[in-house]
C-alpha cells in the first residue's frame, strides 16, 4: 500500500511541479492542476484533492532546507575526492552525514505517504492499489505500444491503429472488440 500511495504522492507531486498545462496559461493566474482524473478513478472529493496538495506544499516547503543541506554535503564530498589531499577522515565524516540527511529525506517521504493515504476511505484505498498494479505494467505496456498491440492513449480515430508499417491494432482485420 506504501508503494501505492507513494505513485500517487508522485504523480501529484509532478503535476504540481509543471508548467501551466491546457487552461493554465501565463497570464491567468495561478491555478492548481484539478487532477479530474484521478479524481473520477478514486471518487475524490475537493476536499480530498486540496488536502492532499496542501500535503505537497508543506512537504516541499519542509524538504527545501533538507535539499539544500543534502547538495552542500555532496558538493563538500565531491570537492574533498577531487582534491590532491584529501583527507579519508573528513570524507568518512561528509558521507556519513550525506546518509543521514538522505534518510531524514527518507522518512519524510515515507510519513507523506502516511499521512496521504490516511485522508483516503477503504474504497478509494483498493482502487489505488489497482493503479499500482498499473504502474507495474508501464514498461509492458509501452512495449505493446510500440509493437502496435495497443492504441497510445488519445490516438482515436481513422488511422489511429495503423502504424508506420501499416499494421491493424484494435480493430484492425481479423480482430474482434477487447
Amino acid at each position: 500500500m506504501k508503494l501505492t500511495t507513494l505513485f500517487t504522492v508522485a504523480a501529484l507531486a509532478t503535476c504540481l511541479g509543471q508548467g501551466p498545462g491546457p487552461g493554465n496559461r501565463p497570464g491567468q493566474g495561478a491555478r492548481q492542476p484539478s487532477f479530474e482524473s484521478l479524481k473520477t478513478y478514486l471518487s475524490l472529493s475537493d476536499t480530498q484533492v486540496q488536502g492532499l496538495t496542501q500535503l505537497l506544499q508543506q512537504q516541499r516547503e519542509s524538504m527545501t532546507a533538507l535539499q539544500q543541506e543534502i547538495a552542500q554535503k555532496q558538493r563538500e564530498l565531491r570537492t574533498q575526492s577531487q582534491s590532491g589531499t584529501a583527507d579519508p577522515a573528513v570524507i568518512g565524516r561528509l558521507h556519513l552525514e550525506l546518509q543521514a540527511l538522505q534518510k531524514r529525506a527518507q522518512e519524510a517521504r515515507a510519513s507523506l505517504t502516511t499521512q496521504a493515504t490516511n485522508t483516503l476511505t477503504p474504497d478509494q484505498k483498493t482502487k489505488l492499489q489497482a493503479l499500482e498494479a498499473a504502474a507495474g505494467l508501464q514498461d509492458e505496456i509501452r512495449q505493446a505500444t510500440m509493437l502496435h498491440l495497443l492504441t497510445p492513449p488519445g490516438q482515436t480515430g481513422p488511422g489511429a491503429g495503423i502504424g508506420p508499417m501499416g499494421i491493424g491494432q484494435r480493430g484492425g482485420p481479423g480482430r474482434g472488440p477487447r
